[in-house]
């Protein structure tokens, strides 16, 4: 491992690589534009920032399609290639002519995220100032979502994202941990979900419970003034979930926005990255450890 003094300097110079080739858009367009190692997508506010980065030590060569927060691309929000690491630079994401997006590299097959049942044209993948990335079909009046990052979360947890499940696609959204602070491998010892059954939050540990939140009343809403963040539980036929959103997205003294979003850490904890605040505190024995827990219940 680096000296925490080369490695601070290592990411600087790497992002000063990646800050003098990003592309004036928050958008990829169907049928010739790609994204590729030498350039990104920025949403329009400028906080989320979509492109290829390295991860683990210095030394490492393993390359990922990611979203990062606020230029920190030491641990992006969302990773495309979590499990599937690239080995080179030789990674380009597009949109084909037929509206399939896939990631593509050398020396093995493509990371396929949406494929078309048939030929369409005039499909869009866009940035979203929340840090979702979403890819459209234009042709249909209300702009039809075809998939999206928030479906396929890592460690991250963002205002608007649900954990927990929709029935009738059966997806299940929940996150995973990484493995180590260097190390994104979806092998992580923690995982974050929402309890259905017991309309609670829950971390397990190798699928043995950890953390719980305490159940919750189906269907409410409630606030956390010192996290300015309101929580909302759902529970119908069609879906089961938790989220959470900010009531206001309010601007430090340096003039940069504050946009929560929970971490899962290695450990097992969460903490907002906005402002440092424990949103569950390590250790796990307490189960009303943190700020969630005392308000859920």
């Amino acid at each position: 491992m680096l000296p925490s003094m080369a490695r601070r300097i290592y990411w600087f110079l790497l992002f000063c690589f990646r800050a003098s080739h990003v592309l004036a858009a928050d958008t990829l367009y169907q049928g010739g534009d790609s994204l590729n190692s030498s350039n990104t997508l920025v949403s329009k506010n400028g906080l989320f920032t979509l492109g290829f980065t390295r991860l683990g030590s210095a030394e490492s060569n393993a390359s990922y399609l990611g979203i990062w927060y606020n230029n920190e691309i030491s641990h992006p929000l969302w990773l495309a290639n979590r499990a599937k690491p690239i080995a080179d630079t030789s990674g380009v994401l597009a949109i084909d002519g037929s509206g399939n997006m896939k990631l593509a590299y050398s020396g093995g097959d493509p990371v396929e995220f949406y494929s078309s049942q048939s030929s369409t044209t005039n499909i869009t993948a866009i940035l979203e100032d929340s840090g979702n990335f979403v890819l459209v079909d234009e042709n249909s009046g209300s702009q039809q979502v075809l998939w999206q990052s928030f479906d396929f979360r890592t460690d991250t947890f963002l205002p608007g994202m649900k954990l927990g499940i929709n029935h009738r696609t059966g997806q299940t959204w929940s996150l995973m941990s990484w493995l180590s602070d260097l190390a994104p491998t979806p092998a992580g010892a923690f995982t974050f979900e929402w309890d259905t059954n017991g309309k609670e939050l829950v971390i397990k540990r190798r699928d043995v419970i950890y953390w719980t939140s305490g159940p919750s009343r189906s269907n409410t809403s409630f606030e956390i003034p010192s996290l300015d963040q309101s929580f909302i539980t759902v529970s119908n036929a069609d879906e089961d979930y938790f989220m959470f959103t900010v009531s206001a997205n309010q601007f430090t003294a340096q003039g940069q926005r504050n946009f929560s979003m929970w971490q899962l850490e290695y450990d097992g904890s969460i903490a907002d990255q906005s402002t440092g605040q424990m949103v569950v505190a390590r250790g796990g024995q307490d189960r009303h450890a943190g700020a969630i827990g005392t308000v859920l219940n």
